[in-house]
């Protein structure tokens, strides 16, 4: 889990700085510039915490990398800056982002064919579900928690991705499976976002090892496999047989 989640955040955070250098240059004013932020209605101390992480590392981390960049060239670009950062911080880094490059971002994190079937506002909405989701199984790996039957939830009990028929369809859930709690949260939905990157790497290195630890607990615990083969929701729901049952909600 943490290698695929490490993956994404690699990924993620590239196309972060892809799209801001972009439109802003490579200079650290840049990104220190509070006007090239929207800040949230709500909550403006969210980008002044922000601009007070970025401040820091472009004046004070101790790194030797940091120091090399800071007393050659007086810049730590986009690029350097990142190494840096966890992963709730580039995702804080992209809430924080105007429109039209966190569009950019979403946009080509996704695969053409996902993009061309799903509304613009659903696809914000389900990438912002999803990061939420995936900071919460990267935090629970990192810290040894138990992975398979992690069901992380909203603070009021909600799911954490809402039902959406254009993407739930994709993986054969129907309101009524979602009312089950199918594609809510969970190790499968979380495998089911990464099958819809236009990066592959996460995807592939989560489901080669799930689908591997199934065969295996297929051949180990006959009760386990007659259960999977007389429940009435199991469904062949991609091309490696990965079924969809109650442990893999």
């Amino acid at each position: 889990m943490m290698k695929a989640c490490g993956l994404f955040e690699s990924i993620f955070k590239q196309e972060i700085v892809r799209a801001w250098c972009s439109h802003y240059g490579t200079n650290q004013s840049a990104y220190l510039n509070r006007s090239n932020y929207r800040s949230p209605r709500n909550n403006s101390d969210k980008l002044d915490n922000f601009l007070e992480t970025l401040n820091y590392f472009a004046f004070h981390e101790d790194d030797d990398l940091f120091n090399y960049y800071r007393n050659n060239d007086g810049n730590i670009p986009p690029w350097i800056l990142v190494k840096k950062m966890y992963l709730g911080q580039a995702i804080k880094w992209y809430t924080l982002l105007n429109p039209d490059l966190k569009n950019d971002i979403m946009k080509n994190m996704f695969s053409p064919a996902f993009i061309n079937d799903i509304r613009l506002n659903d696809l914000k909405q389900l990438f912002g579900q999803f990061l939420s989701l995936i900071r919460e199984f990267r935090n629970r790996a990192a810290h040894g928690g138990q992975i398979y039957l992690f069901s992380p939830k909203l603070r009021r009990g909600q799911p954490m991705v809402k039902f959406n028929s254009a993407y739930h369809a994709k993986f054969n859930i129907d309101q009524r499976l979602y009312d089950k709690g199918f594609g809510q949260t969970g190790i499968w939905t979380l495998n089911k976002f990464f099958s819809v990157l236009n990066f592959k790497e996460p995807y592939n290195n989560l489901n080669s090892f799930l689908n591997n630890r199934y065969k295996l607990v297929m051949v180990s615990l006959p009760i386990v496999n007659e259960f999977v083969n007389s429940n009435p929701l199991v469904s062949n729901i991609d091309e490696n047989k990965f079924v969809q049952v109650d442990l893999f909600k």
